[in-house]
């Protein structure tokens, strides 16, 4: 009989359910129903709900332990401080280039040791293996590596399997994947092998970004020395696994890193998204089994296989296991690519490896913490934040590809989000309308953010253009485009509220010094030939009214009040009186200055050089001395 259950709940861990029984047995059913959020759709109303919800699931009770057996160990205690990774815990030592990259140099840092005996282990030992570790891909995603691997079917119906290498690495700020290349290729290469076996491929393809030139011939060229030391091939490390690999060139297009248009532009297809499902595992290259993963995700496997997944799974928190490498660029000291330890502080990556920010941490404007497809994070968040999956999907950003990208106070941080909008309108496939017609929308709305030209409505318009883009999609380009816009709104609103305001004050002072009123009567003689002439009063009149391109206004005479039509081109606008028009006596000129910011933009030069006299208010010549003025009079 059950005397007692008792339910823990704590954050960012995994909910405990135990049972205790009249023999003093305890069951822990956390370990038969896995992770929280399973627990949350029975809820955490009491301990009885949750046992019940469970009842059925857990196995017969175990037989009650003998007499005098002392009870199990307390499990240890869970690890609080992260960072500081060692260089005997370092996975990839080389990533800085500082020694061979190739066959000679990757055997003495230990690449290829013991891999027969690693793949005549079998594919559900790899799989499992990879579970037990907790490897979560690192491409962006952080979908749990050994669960992918075992979506690929166990029973062959004729179709072959493939694995297929995502080195398309074109998302701005990431340069990871360029460095495992370009550096430890045969680390690569190696973990082809295992990824292949555990998801019984018997082929590869490493397709990689066109523009690594450099990459693509070191990896070229490792593969060349595999196949020469009968690594890879018909039985391949002499384990009697048949593996082959191949590398495939990209042609530019950033689209071309979601999956499934990987797999169509490997087909020679325009690389555009297919619709899921089916997915790659069911029906991905060729029509055939598929898994589609990433290049430190592939890189990393022997490692954790020669290692042990317990080695693997000590770093980080739970459920955010290993090591990861992130690249770091934006306003600190020294740019780079390293290796830490998961779920470190987000300022002690960037003050122990990159010297700190520019001008200290309190010059600090903001971050993105995982490439530019992730929402950006101000100051007061970065502060404490701690670089991991759930961590930074806390506080509604993303770890992405690790990609940290630091902006001091010196960014215009409204332009830095335009910029990626631009990018993301660039790179749109176009097959989808909302990411077709939605990603334009939003960089032509940012550009205006940008000067503030804009009604304080539109950010509201502007965020839920956002939410119209993300999650309509086929792929997750939409969402990437999307995601920036909502965090630069989410936490530089009153930035944009500023812009705003301070551009209608400039429109407010423009309009209020180009209004003219009540113009003054001007009556004055002027020198004619043949001495001197009484003028004509000319009465100027202009209505009081703010001046537009294009619009008309009345010029009047005093004498027979006849209007003239006259389009404001320059900078100065000169009319003539009728009487002087028609008879061809004295021209009276009024001259009326305009502020150049109202002026049309396409203004002709040749109005510029005729019309020099700004410092004037009037003056009345001849027609035929000086200049004759180009006006347009209807």
């Amino acid at each position: 009989m059950m005397q007692k259950a008792q339910l823990r709940c704590k954050s960012r861990r995994r909910t405990r359910v135990r049972e205790v029984h009249d023999s003093g047995l305890v069951l822990d059913i956390c370990d038969l129903v896995g992770q929280d959020t399973q627990l949350k759709k029975v809820g955490c109303s009491g301990s009885g709900a949750a046992v019940r919800a469970f009842s059925a699931q857990a196995p017969p009770a175990a037989p009650s332990p003998p007499a005098g057996t002392p009870p199990p160990p307390p499990p240890p205690p869970e690890k609080t401080q992260f960072g500081g990774l060692s260089d005997e815990d370092r996975i990839f030592t080389n990533v800085y280039g500082q020694h061979d990259p190739f066959l000679k140099g990757a055997l003495k840092r230990g690449d290829w040791y013991q891999t027969k005996e690693l793949v005549q282990k079998g594919t559900d030992w790899i799989v499992n293996e990879m579970k037990k570790s907790g490897l979560r891909g690192r491409g962006g995603a952080g979908f749990p590596s050994g669960l992918k691997w075992s979506f690929m079917p166990k029973v062959s119906d004729g179709r072959p399997s493939y694995l297929v290498v995502n080195a398309d690495e074109s998302e701005p700020g990431t340069c990871k994947d360029r460095e495992i290349m370009r550096h430890d290729p045969h680390k690569l290469i190696e973990g082809c092998l295992i990824a292949g076996v555990g998801m019984r491929a018997r082929a590869g393809y490493i397709y990689i970004r066109g523009e690594y030139v450099n990459e693509r011939r070191n990896l070229q060229r490792a593969l060349a020395e595999a196949y020469e030391a009968g690594y890879l091939g018909k039985n391949a490390c002499g384990s009697g696994y048949d593996f082959d690999l191949h590398i495939h060139y990209g042609a530019g297009a950033y689209i071309c890193g979601e999956e499934t248009a990987l797999l169509e532009s490997l087909e020679g297809k325009q690389g555009k998204p297919r619709l899921k499902p089916p997915f790659p595992a069911n029906a991905g290259l060729y029509g055939c089994p598929t898994t589609v993963t990433n290049v430190e995700t592939v890189a990393v496997s022997p490692t954790i296989l020669r290692r042990g997944p317990e080695w693997f799974a000590s770093f980080g928190r739970k459920n955010n296991s290993g090591t990861k490498l992130f690249c770091i660029s934006g306003h600190v000291n020294k740019p780079c690519t390293v290796e830490e330890e998961m779920s470190i502080s987000l300022r002690e990556l960037i003050e122990r490896h990159c010297g700190g920010v520019r001008g200290g941490w309190d010059n600090l404007l903001a971050v993105i913490p995982g490439g530019s497809s992730v929402p950006l994070l101000p100051k007061n968040i970065c502060d404490d934040v701690i670089m991991d999956f759930d961590a930074l999907k806390a506080v509604q950003s993303g770890l992405g590809t690790a990609a940290v990208i630091v902006m001091d106070k010196s960014t215009d941080v409204v332009d830095a989000i335009a910029r990626l909008s631009y990018f993301y309108k660039h790179e749109s496939c176009g097959q989808c309308t909302p990411c077709r017609e939605g990603s334009p929308w939003l960089w032509h709305m940012m550009e205006r953010m940008k000067v503030g030209n804009a009604k304080l409505e539109e950010i509201d318009k502007l965020q839920e253009v956002t939410k119209q883009i993300e999650g309509h999609t086929i792929c997750a380009l939409g969402d990437a485009a999307a995601w920036p816009v909502q965090g630069l709104i989410r936490h530089f609103r009153p930035e944009l509220e500023k812009r705003i305001h301070e551009y209608a004050k400039r429109e407010v002072e423009l309009t209020r010094r180009a209004r003219i009123s009540n113009a003054a009567i001007i009556a004055r003689r002027v020198t004619a030939p043949g001495g001197m002439v009484e003028s004509t009063a000319f009465q100027l009149c202009i209505i009081s009214t703010m001046f537009a391109h294009g619009n008309d206004y009345p010029w009047r005479n005093g004498r027979d009040s006849t209007t003239f039509p006259l389009h404001f081109q320059y900078d100065v606008c000169v009319c003539r009186s009728n009487d002087s028009m028609n008879r061809g006596g004295t021209t009276n000129y009024a001259l009326v200055t305009f502020l150049r910011s109202w002026v049309q933009p396409n203004i002709r030069d040749s109005a510029n050089q005729i019309m020099r006299t700004d410092k004037q208010d009037y003056y009345g010549v001849n027609d035929s001395k000086r200049f004759q003025p180009r006006i347009i009079l209807k």
